[in-house]
């Protein structure tokens, strides 16, 4: 076995010294990605329009193409990528669920491939970056927005703009060439079109840098961040700044005023349950409308299985 093991060794080494492995790497990442599509078009294939997709579609049949329609809030959701999708589907032809279901798959597809281009920039084509792609194409946690489509017009962008402002904001930290930083900020565009829960990417990017591209305390971390990399926070605050002022007086809120119980049992059904299930292979278990619905027992197994693997790591 020992033997067997070292000669394995010995192939992938060379293998990799020759590039072979690398070419390996690329096959058999789009060969999942064709996987994965080919599952969510079975899984769509057999569901239809529900609940807020009518309003929406019959929404953009009775609107015109503009940017008043574009920009106005749909269920307090500012989605102008969402209203055009939809616009085109109810253009092309009345609650045509084919349409809908081909712009879900191009945009999944979108996703999936910046995915695969975010991970060979991070980490080179590897063979471990398979584990991690498998997870994103396979994972149960994004199949319930993808069924339902007015949802799946959100998710599915800010899943594009992730991926591509991650892989690009990398590039940028490495080589400090300004039209990465141009790209990963037009990858938060692209989400922020969808949602905007896409402002959470900035974050991601900021701790990338802090903790991957500066070294120090945290106060000096932060000093030399500003420092080596100001001119891309200069590109980046009145993209933000445009986009609060704008969100802050157009779209009003699910919740006047706030309620602390509303949220609560959001990030419970979110955090509590929503997550470990779906991160450990869950939830096992829909409901009749769709929904993740886990029993509790996988819940608290699920926890304890997440707390074991970071205990480990």
């Amino acid at each position: 076995m020992r033997q067997l093991f070292t000669r394995a060794r010995q192939w992938l080494v060379e293998a990799d010294r020759s590039g072979h492995t690398r070419d390996l790497v690329l096959s058999a990442a789009v060969v999942l990605v064709a996987i994965q599509l080919g599952l969510r078009a079975w899984t769509l294939s057999g569901t239809w329009f529900h609940q807020d997709d009518f309003s929406l579609i019959l929404d953009a049949r009775a609107s015109r193409f503009d940017a008043d329609y574009l920009l106005t809030p749909w269920n307090n959701h500012l989605m102008p990528l969402g209203r055009a999708l939809a616009w085109a589907v109810a253009e092309l032809g009345p609650l045509d669920w084919g349409l809908a279901l081909a712009s879900t798959l191009v945009i999944q597809a979108l996703a999936s491939v910046a995915a695969v281009w975010m991970l060979v920039t991070l980490f080179g084509r590897r063979p471990g970056i398979l584990v991690p792609l498998s997870l994103y194409l396979f994972t149960s946690v994004t199949v319930p927005a993808t069924m339902w489509w007015t949802a799946c017009l959100s998710q599915l962008s800010m899943q594009v703009g992730f991926f591509l402002a991650v892989g690009a904001g990398v590039r940028y930290l490495r080589g400090r060439r300004l039209v990465w930083a141009v790209v990963a900020y037009l990858g938060v565009v692209v989400g922020l079109l969808g949602d905007v829960k896409a402002l959470l990417i900035l974050p991601v990017l900021g701790y990338l840098a802090l903790a991957y591209f500066t070294t120090g305390g945290p106060v000096l971390r932060l000093v030399r961040l500003v420092r080596r990399y100001w001119p891309a926070l200069v590109l980046g605050l009145p993209l933000l700044a445009a986009y609060l002022l704008y969100y802050g007086g157009h779209v009003s809120q699910p919740y006047d005023p706030p309620s602390l119980r509303a949220a609560g049992r959001a990030v419970e059904a979110m955090i509590a349950t929503g997550f470990p299930a779906g991160a450990v292979g869950g939830p096992w278990s829909w409901s009749g409308e769709g929904y993740a619905d886990p029993p509790s027992w996988t819940v608290n197994l699920a926890w304890v299985v997440i707390v074991l693997v970071v205990l480990y790591g």
